[in-house]
């Protein structure tokens, strides 16, 4: 990026690679209600679950921080909802 090229590719390779890294502890657990299938699918799908949260939730929870005081949402403009 110093030269100011997009390494993708590399974003993805990396990404993926951490994602699995992340994801290998499922291995040493052994639980009665998680096969052998569930846990090599869950595995295999880990980068995509890595790629989603950078495409995806962490924009918005940085879109959530910027937006954090303020009120245009308006849930509470008319007041309570109950009342006695």
């Amino acid at each position: 990026m110093l030269n100011g090229e997009v390494h993708v590719v590399d974003y993805l390779v990396w990404g993926s690679l951490a994602g699995y890294l992340r994801s290998v502890h499922m291995f040493s657990v052994r639980r009665a209600d998680w096969s052998l299938t569930g846990r090599v699918v869950t595995f295999l799908l880990a980068p995509a679950f890595g790629m989603i949260h950078v495409l995806a939730l962490l924009p918005l929870r940085l879109y959530s921080l910027a937006t954090l005081r303020t009120t245009r949402w308006g849930t509470r403009a008319a007041g309570a909802e109950v009342t006695v």
